[in-house]
Order: structure tokens, then C-alpha cells, then sequence
């Protein structure tokens, strides 16, 4: 049992830097609170995702996504959460599954799945194949051979 904790704590990407930088900015962000309004941080973070495409970084966590708007955890899972009722990782996994059939769905595509799975973000084809599913409610193949006399 302490040799696995031990290894997911290894195994973490998150180091005591990364605590310390969050929380400074997550104390800055409280005593200024410039997202009392939240259409600024809905506008930052669309921006993020649409334009800056930060849904396709691999293991992208929400303190990424804090830190890159310049707010913290909380309220961005709060925004996330209430205004759009999906968690963190449905709203990055319906960014990345966009992402994915628009690479399918592009003529001339000569990118396997898992390629294309990697280049929206996910880290295993498991997990792309999994959410692809879930979110389309058919499996890339078959949406591929469906939606192949569009392409």
C-alpha cells in the first residue's frame, strides 16, 4: 500500500512549485476578485480553448487552465460546474472530441486513430475510444465510415 502511494505521488506532475505559484495567484486573485464578473472569465477561458486550443495538451488539469486565465481552481470548477452542468474533464473531453472528427473528417486524411488521439489530447486510445462514445454515442470508425461521403 505505501509503495503505491509513493508511486502515484511520483508519478504526479504536479510539484510543490506549482502549489506555491497557485496559491499565490489564487490569494491575489481573492483579494483583487476581478471575476466577480463572470463574463470575463467565460470570454477567457473560450479563448483558451477555441483559439489557444489548451484542450489538446496532454494531462491538462484545471489548475492549467486557472493559471493560464489568471483565476484559480475554484472558479473555474465553479463556472465550469453550475453555468455549463459538465465537469472539468467532460468540457475538455467535448473540446478534444470536436477537435478529433474534424480531423477525420478532413479530406485526404492519412492519420491513424491513435494519432489523431494524441493530437487532440488524449493520452491513451482507451480513453479517446471511451469518450468518443460517450460523447457521440458511436465509435470513430463508424462515425468515420458514416460520415465519409461528407469528407
Amino acid at each position: 500500500m505505501i509503495f503505491a502511494v509513493c508511486y502515484v505521488g511520483f508519478k504526479q506532475n504536479f510539484t510543490a512549485e506549482d502549489f506555491h505559484l497557485e496559491t499565490r495567484t489564487a490569494q491575489k486573485v481573492e483579494t483583487e476578485n476581478p471575476y466577480s464578473n463572470t463574463e470575463i472569465l467565460i470570454d477567457k477561458i473560450r479563448v483558451l480553448m477555441e483559439e489557444d486550443q489548451l484542450f489538446r495538451k496532454m494531462d491538462l488539469h484545471i489548475s492549467d487552465v486557472a493559471l493560464s486565465v489568471g483565476s484559480n481552481r475554484t472558479y473555474v470548477s465553479t463556472y465550469i460546474n453550475k453555468e455549463l452542468n459538465m465537469s472539468f474533464s467532460d468540457y475538455i473531453n467535448n473540446y478534444r472530441i470536436e477537435y478529433a472528427k474534424s480531423l477525420l473528417s478532413k479530406q485526404n486524411n492519412t492519420l491513424s486513430l491513435i494519432e489523431i488521439s494524441e493530437q487532440s489530447g488524449f493520452t491513451n486510445e482507451v480513453s479517446f475510444y471511451r469518450n468518443f462514445k460517450k460523447i457521440t454515442g458511436t465509435t470513430p470508425n463508424r462515425w468515420l465510415h458514416e460520415h465519409a461521403s461528407e469528407c
